[in-house]
């Protein structure tokens, strides 16, 4: 105790006090290096977390670009549907159901599309958002590095100062180090990790926002779409059936046209044969007539002729009132059978419409993006004329 006591009592005051300081600032020191590590490990895993949330907004946004470019598929499959139906003639384009409902379905996948085109620009915004905290947190990092590697150093040299005879610190680098507090310090640390968090929360509300903006397009997409296939199955059955029934009428009418036809040559045959036997009773009569003298008179023979000339007459003239008759009705049966020619082409060409440059082109809903599974492929109702 007494070696210690002559020890301590030969080191000078100004040796002492400089001890003592080089004590206080290695363990200043060390504490500012554990907050140092405490921080980066910190803005480390916020680092992380920022990458994280940053790849998950990144593949949601591909997603999302994809399921923008797929929209454009059925989008033109309901152009050209409009556009083939605006083709039909005036007779049979009429506004039905299925008009309806492809002007629903090409309303509903515009506002999608220009609604999943809007979230893609929100997409990029915060991921430049992400960015910029990302860079702010790196540089933060960086500069605890430094700030690391600097006062690592300033603790060797404290180690060593006694050796050396004290750490000496220009006027300039205290001054220098007076620019900013341990607490600003800190604080600034804090704010630069808060401003990620915040980011990455609303990346997290912009992603859940998002994925229910696309389930809620595909539910829509898919059951307009589906809505309007049941309306083109019901339109190509009502056409089928009206076909049938106009096929039925015309094959009773050109029947009915080859039955008046033949009674038509029946008659026409009957006339002809009347004609010259009353032609030749007339010239008998205007023969009699011409009876010179006393032996022109009404005998028995004249009024027979007379009598047989008036019975063809009426015949003849009944025949022909019969002829004129159905003559006419064959021009209503004609007419009848031309318009029912008509109404098949037109039949048959809206069915082709409907069918074929319609119903063949949605039989599958050609988005994958979302629920594919969920969702089987559109039955399409084939029915044969």
């Amino acid at each position: 105790m007494m070696k210690e006591a002559d020890t301590n009592a030969c080191v000078p005051p100004d040796a002492e006090n400089q001890f003592r300081c080089a004590d206080d600032s290695s363990k200043e020191i060390e504490r500012k290096l554990n907050d140092i590590r405490k921080w980066k490990r910190n803005q480390k895993k916020e680092l992380q977390y920022n990458i994280t949330q940053t790849h998950e907004l990144l593949k949601l946004r591909e997603t999302v670009e994809a399921m923008v470019k797929e929209l454009q598929e059925p989008l033109n499959i309901t152009q050209e549907n409009i556009y083939a139906r605006e083709s039909r003639p005036v007779q049979v384009s009429e506004r039905d159901a299925v008009g309806e409902s492809l002007l629903t379905e090409l309303e509903n996948l515009r506002r999608c599309d220009e609604t999943l085109t809007e979230y893609t620009g929100k997409l990029t915004e915060q991921l430049t958002k992400l960015r910029m905290a990302r860079q702010e947190l790196e540089t933060d990092i960086q500069s605890k590095r430094e700030m690391k590697h600097s006062d690592d150093c300033v603790k060797l040299l404290c180690a060593l100062s006694k050796e050396i005879g004290g750490l000496k610190i220009p006027e300039n680098q205290a001054a220098a180090g007076k620019t900013i507090s341990v607490s600003e310090l800190n604080q600034n640390s804090l704010a630069v990790i808060q401003r990620s968090e915040v980011e990455r929360d609303s990346a997290r509300a912009l992603h859940a926002q998002v994925n229910k903006l696309m389930l809620s397009c595909a539910d829509q997409c898919f059951g307009i779409w589906y809505e309007t296939n049941a309306c083109l199955s019901s339109k190509i059955k009502e056409i089928c059936t009206a076909i049938q029934h106009l096929q039925e009428q015309y094959r009773k009418s050109s029947l009915e046209i080859q039955a008046m036809n033949d009674r038509i040559n029946v008659v026409r045959s009957s006339l002809d044969q009347k004609l010259p036997a009353l032609k030749l009773t007339k010239a008998e009569a205007e023969k009699r007539t011409q009876t010179a003298g006393m032996e022109l008179c009404q005998d028995k023979v004249a009024m027979k002729l007379l009598r047989e000339m008036h019975t063809m007459q009426k015949a003849v003239d009944k025949l022909k009132s019969q002829l004129n008759e159905l003559d006419e009705t064959m021009r209503q049966l004609v007419k009848s059978n031309r318009l029912l020619e008509k109404d098949l082409r037109l039949k048959n060409m809206a069915l082709f419409i409907h069918r074929q440059k319609c119903l063949n082109l949605r039989q599958n809903f050609p988005i994958s993006t979302f629920k594919h599974a969920q969702y089987p492929a559109c039955k399409i109702v084939h029915t044969t004329v």
